[in-house]
Formats: C-alpha cells, sequence, structure tokens
C-alpha cells in the first residue's frame, strides 16, 4: 500500500498547531490575569489628580461622543442635551435679540431667539471649544462642571414649554454622584433666588384658591 503524496493543507495544519498549544497557553494565561492585577493594583490605584491625561478620561468619558445628528442613533444624545438644556440658554452669544419694534419707534416685549434646540450644533460647537482649551486636570474638571451644570440649572421659561426637558439624572452608585453634585452646586444668582420665590409664592396663592373655591362648593351642596 503505497503512502498518499497529497500536500498537507496549511491552513488546517496550522489550526491543529494552535488547537494543540491551546491548553498551555490557557493555563499561562492564569497566571498572566494574576500578574495585571497586581501590577494594577500596586501600580495604578494611586493617581496624580494634576495628571491631565487622567482628567481627559473621566471627562470625555463622562460627557460621551460627538453627537451624530442621525434620526438613526443616539449617539452623543448626552452631549446634544447638555448643549440644548443647558450651554444654549446660559451663554450670550449663542442668542439672538428679534424684539420687536413697535409703529411708534419704541421695543416690545424682550425677545430672544435661542436657535433650534433640535440640532443645536452651534451650542455643541461652543461647547466642545470650551472644554478642550482646558490647559490643566484641575481647569478641566472645572468646565466640564460648567456645561453640567448649565444643563442642571438653566430656567426653561426662555423657550416654548415644547422645549421646556427636565434637568438629567446621573445615576451612580449609591447615588454618590447626586449627593456629591448637591454638595458642590453652584449659587444661585440673586434674581433666580428671587424669581423662583415668586413663582413658588404663586403656586401656593393658587393652591389656596382652589382649595376655598371647593370648601365654598361643598357649603353650597
Amino acid at each position: 500500500m503505497t503512502a498518499s503524496t497529497t500536500p498537507a493543507d496549511p491552513v488546517t495544519t496550522a489550526k491543529r498547531d494552535r488547537d494543540a498549544q491551546l491548553p498551555e497557553l490557557t493555563d499561562q494565561a492564569h497566571g498572566a490575569n494574576t500578574d495585571l492585577g497586581h501590577a494594577l493594583i500596586n501600580n495604578l490605584a494611586l493617581v496624580d489628580p494634576a495628571d491631565l491625561t487622567v482628567a481627559q478620561f473621566f471627562v470625555y468619558a463622562l460627557l460621551g461622543a460627538d453627537h451624530a445628528s442621525s434620526p438613526y442613533t443616539q449617539t452623543g444624545e448626552r452631549v446634544a442635551h447638555i448643549a440644548a438644556a443647558g450651554v444654549r440658554l446660559v451663554v450670550e452669544d449663542l442668542r439672538a435679540d428679534v424684539t420687536k419694534t413697535r409703529k411708534d419707534g419704541t421695543r416690545g416685549r424682550l425677545r430672544y431667539d435661542y436657535g433650534d434646540h433640535r440640532d443645536p450644533q452651534a451650542a455643541i460647537a461652543w461647547m466642545w471649544k470650551f472644554i478642550d482649551a482646558a490647559k490643566t486636570a484641575s481647569e478641566l474638571y472645572g468646565r466640564a462642571l460648567v456645561v453640567i451644570a448649565a444643563e442642571q440649572h438653566a430656567s426653561r421659561l426662555v423657550v416654548a414649554g415644547s422645549q421646556r426637558t427636565p434637568a438629567s439624572r446621573w445615576p451612580s452608585h449609591k447615588d454618590h454622584a447626586a449627593k456629591g453634585w448637591q454638595a458642590r452646586r453652584p449659587p444661585r444668582p440673586h434674581g433666580a433666588d428671587a424669581a423662583r420665590a415668586r413663582g413658588q409664592a404663586r403656586t401656593r396663592r393658587l393652591r389656596a384658591g382652589a382649595g376655598r373655591l371647593a370648601l365654598v362648593r361643598v357649603r353650597r351642596r
């Protein structure tokens, strides 16, 4: 009986050799992972807070990817929302005075155009330019907090009711993010405090009036 002279398939041979070495490589991987764990814990658990590269990792990961401007994906939705519901409303350069002039030459009721909230490209561009301009880690952290605070605290009363979206929530382990934010939240301007107080007083008056009206109706019955 003569031996076959058909040459072996090199791909098949390579796969056979790989499969034969796989158990040994798996055993080595266990030790490699253990060595990696020790190295990470001993060398990476403590970082320099002034390291800009570390700050860039956390800030840009937190804010997320660039906005895709596509109806078929949600990529960059966080960035778009921060820009539309925060940056767009607080940065003076992003609005236009469209107050009309009356026939007698006087200005009418103050009106501003804040651009298209559905595609806030100007606000997104401003935000990234502002953040990318940071030169140090502390400045980068601070600038990220600026845009986040804008979205959290900007008054939505300046835009139409359909654009008044609620502030974003930042879910986290044991709610540490929200607790930390409450401890670090910026002070409200005096005017904002006064407006908020007037709004709360008006709400109390409306509720009291509704209560009295309901009581009168009950008595009439």
